[in-house]
């Protein structure tokens, strides 16, 4: 079982000094619980994000591999993305969702 605690303090941390994607999240979790699901993973992730991301602790932002350039985005539309599991893909050379801890 994750400890949800202790990935959103994870997620806050990881958040302090730089960009990080949520790609990022997930490779922590297959780190941390090699034996878990990808599907229970993703579930855990995708809550404790949203509840960071409602309690304005986290902002989200957009990028392209290896760019410097980070749009800024919206809440409701950083919201609907979470559902996807393409936002928490390994980053190609599509744009990709990361965060900052606000």
């Amino acid at each position: 079982m994750i400890d949800s605690k202790q990935l959103r303090a994870d997620i806050l941390s990881d958040g302090e000094e730089d960009y990080t994607g949520l790609y990022e999240i997930v490779w922590s979790l297959n780190r941390k619980y090699p034996d878990v699901s990808r599907e229970a993973k993703l579930t855990e992730a995708r809550t404790v994000f949203a509840d960071l991301l409602r309690e304005n602790r986290v902002s989200v932002f957009e990028t392209t591999w290896g760019s410097s350039n980070y749009r800024s985005v919206p809440k409701a539309e950083a919201t609907s993305a979470l559902r996807n599991d393409s936002a928490w893909a390994d980053p190609t050379e599509k744009p990709y969702l990361c965060f900052l801890t606000a």
